[in-house]
């Protein structure tokens, strides 16, 4: 709406152009309002979310707090109490945790993030089920599950598409290190496993590549397919080769990988799930907080079913719940858990568009 100031001196005006509204930023949720959703104080069952809230890390631990809150906050089970604990407080430290729940420990544990954290958790807890989600499968066993998205079952659903696909042979750029070492090892598993010949696979590890000499190999190479984890080269100059890759890699940078093909989902409840987050957190959810909303709703739906419950301490001694007996239906696809397999997802093949 426009209007005049006038001012002591009549002879001088000035207009403002203010706008008709304005239109405020939303709000980023704090930690506290993050928490509250959480909180049932009924306490008829208990469950650890544990997670970096503070500390380098702190962004993805709330991130991921976002879709344990929102499976919640969808959820009608009202029979259990989520306690949020900051992995980073030097107040939470593995021996203090165990002293606080050595008499009263929860049903499940949702966490920690990473590997190393995971494995100190499992033996000091080795009566109650772990979900964490650390997406490396060595730290599965009967009370630890591994519930992220694996490179394993993505290179499995790659060599899937591959064969399907008859496509022939993939030429795979694979970083040095213990990462690029996982990989190699696991593209070899899934070769002998499809009945590929040997020479099916060309494997090039690398410290440094010029994008030059990358793409030199790639468009020299007979095989069909090219896969890489890192925008090494301008993949477009090369339209006639199937590009495949891992969804982490199509996350940090999606312009980077358009018409590359990757193990996903493309399942409903994937695009329900996320146009919730987006409208509820204002950003759209990465891969770790769509398998944290997944696990979150499995834990609320088995205690609902009663599929943590026990006949006496015995039983409870050997895991017997039929939590691990079942399937589940999720964002990221339908799923099981199993004990020493961690969460078992089947994954769809999607191409990144603009």
């Amino acid at each position: 709406m426009a209007f005049i100031l006038i001012s002591c001196a009549p002879e001088k005006q000035y207009r403002k152009i203010e706008p008709k509204f304005k239109v405020a930023a939303p709000a980023i949720p704090t930690t506290e309002e993050r928490l509250r959703p959480l909180l049932s104080e009924r306490f008829e069952n208990k469950v650890l979310v544990m997670l970096p809230l503070s500390g380098s890390n702190a962004e993805l631990g709330k991130g991921i707090l976002d879709a344990i809150a929102l499976a919640v906050h969808e959820s009608e089970n009202e029979n259990t109490d989520f306690e949020v604990i900051d992995t980073e407080n030097p107040a939470n430290s593995k021996i203090k945790l165990y002293d606080r729940f050595k008499n009263n420990a929860p049903i499940a544990i949702i966490g920690p993030v990473f590997y190393g954290e995971a494995r100190q958790l499992g033996s000091l807890f080795p009566n109650v089920p772990i979900f964490t989600l650390s997406n490396n499968p060595k730290v599965n066993n009967d009370h630890v599950f591994s519930c992220s998205i694996s490179p394993m079952d993505e290179i499995r659903s790659i060599f899937s598409y591959l064969k399907s696909a008859k496509i022939n042979g993939l030429l795979a750029f694979i970083p040095s290190g213990e990462v690029g070492d996982q990989l190699a090892n696991y593209m070899k598993q899934e070769m002998q496993y499809r009945g590929f010949a040997q020479e099916y696979l060309e494997v090039i590890r690398y410290e440094r590549i010029a994008p030059q000499d990358a793409l030199n190999l790639a468009t020299n190479s007979s095989k069909k397919a090219i896969f890489a984890i890192e925008p090494i080269f301008d993949f477009q100059k090369i339209p006639e080769k199937k590009l495949v890759t891992l969804g982490s890699a199509v996350q940090l940078n999606p312009s980077a990988w358009i018409g590359a093909i990757y193990a996903f989902t493309n399942s409903r409840e994937f695009s329900d799930f996320s146009r919730n987050y987006r409208g509820r957190f204002h950003k759209s959810p990465l891969m770790i907080e769509s398998a944290a909303y997944d696990i979150a709703n499995a834990i609320l739906t088995a205690i609902d079913r009663h599929e943590f419950d026990v006949e006496n301490e015995e039983e409870e001694k050997k895991q017997n719940i039929s939590m691990f007996l079942g399937r589940y239906r999720g964002c990221l696809g339908n799923f099981a858990i199993r004990k020493n397999h961690g969460c078992i997802r089947r994954l769809s093949m999607t191409t990144v568009t603009e």
